[in-house]
This record gives C-alpha cells, structure tokens and sequence, in this order.
C-alpha cells in the first residue's frame, strides 16, 4: 500500500513492524493477523508529476544498518527495490536469527559504529542472494524470493503478486503448519481460546497441492492467478498466518528491544 500511494518507506526494521496481539480478542479480531508498519520519518515519493524519480546521491545514509540495501550504503537514491530487499533481510533475520554479516554481540573487540558501517557496507556489496541464504536449509527454501527481488532495477516495477506466490511456496516448504496461532499469542490462546480456529494442512496435503495443476507447482505468468487462486483457498491470507521457524534467540532480541 506504501508503494501504491508513490513512496517508498526506507526505514523498515524490527522496532517499526506492530502486530495485533491475542488479548485484543474477541473486540478486535482484525487486528489480530494485520501487520502494521510505523514510523514513516525516512518515507519518500518515488512518483514525481506522474515519471519516476532518477537515481541520484543522497548525502546522508538513511536506514537501518542491519536491514539497509547495499544501494542505501552506496548513498544511491532508494527505490521501491530497496524496500523490498530489506524485507528480504527482515525475514532471513526472523527465519534464521542471524544475518551474515551481523556480528557476534559478544565480542569483546566490537567496532565503533563508523567501522561497523564501512564492515557491513563491504560484505553487503560481495553478497549474493545464494550466499545469503546458505547458511541454513530454511533460509535457501526462500532463496527464490531472494532472487526475484536481488534483480530488481532501480525502476522497476515489482510483480507484487509473483512475489507473494514465490515468499508463500518457500514458506510451505519449510514445512510448518499454517495456523493462526502465533508463538507469542500461544499462551494467551490456549488459556482464552479463540473464536476462530486454525485450519490445519498435514505436509502430505502440503504436497499434493504443490504438486498438482491446481497447486502451487506452475510459476508461469499465465497460470500464476490460477496458482494464487489455489494458494489463498489452502491458508487464505487474511486469515491464516504462517508461523515459519522463527528463531526463538532471536525473538527474545526483539522482545528485550536489543535489535
């Protein structure tokens, strides 16, 4: 909706994602599965009298180091590519709880944060969506998505729905059960209930929708509304949510704000 409304968001970090959490219900069960970004200080428009902005210099860097493009740190012009190669790093950080160019926070010889910015500006201009998401089975099952993204052009214009196919086959191939119950609403939901129970999907029948005409299988355009049609019958998006194999260190980084 950002990019639809001609401006990108070039902060997107942890701290500015928000989700409804279970002790809202049963006022408002909307807000339960709504993600919600916040803080829109680094917004710009993108669109100018109708033509897209050129690539320019920018000044000053603008981001978060952690989730940034190498194109941010490059002080290059942001697009609507690098909003969406931080999601890339957001959701390989969730998946995995660790990026390949994070630091051990336990090191005792931690640079400053100028040495910290030029170290992770080098390692993000060598890497490579392969590289990125090598370290871990789950993290290579979203490497399609990776790709997509990575290939961008400064004013491209993103398939959006491709891209939510190929993110939605990568996380069914983790191999977790879709459900409405999130880790940090488990308590809450077990102890309250709720009034809408997850639907759940064995991985055989994963698999039988992957790999039939009606599933997932086909990522040619002209099957790919058909495709999506078959995805959002099996975990129909605005209800379902997927809960992917979130690293529970990592979790606790975000609960304690030390990230």
């Amino acid at each position: 909706m950002i990019h639809e409304a001609g401006y990108t968001y070039n902060d997107l970090k942890l701290d500015n994602v928000l989700i409804g959490e279970a002790k809202e219900l049963p006022n408002h069960m909307d807000s339960l599965h709504k993600i919600k970004v916040i803080d829109f200080g680094l917004a710009k428009k993108y669109i100018n009298n109708g033509m897209h902005i050129e690539c320019g210099r920018e000044k000053l860097f603008q981001g978060n180091m952690i989730f940034a493009s190498k194109n941010a740190f490059n002080m290059k012009t942001q697009s609507r590519r690098d909003d969406l190669i931080s999601l890339c790093y957001f959701l390989l950080y969730l998946v995995d709880g660790d990026l390949a160019f994070l630091q051990d926070e336990n090191d005792d010889d931690a640079p400053d944060q100028q040495e910290e910015f030029s170290r992770i500006k080098k390692m993000k201009n060598l890497l490579t969506p392969e590289l990125l998401c090598s370290e871990s089975a789950e993290g290579k099952r979203l490497q399609p998505f990776f790709d997509d993204i990575f290939a961008l052009e400064f004013e491209s214009q993103p398939n959006y729905d491709k891209l939510r196919f190929t993110l939605v086959k990568g996380l069914l191939n983790l191999n977790e059960t879709p459900n409405k119950v999130y880790d940090w609403n488990a308590d809450y939901m077990r102890n309250h209930g709720s009034r809408a129970p997850a639907q759940v999907y064995s991985g055989d029948e994963q698999d039988d929708m992957l790999n039939t005409d009606e599933g997932l299988a086909s990522n040619t355009s002209d099957s790919l509304m058909c495709d999506m049609r078959a995805h959002d019958k099996m975990i129909e998006m605005r209800g379902y949510q997927f809960c992917p194999n979130v690293n529970h260190e990592a979790m606790q980084k975000i609960i304690q704000g030390k990230i």
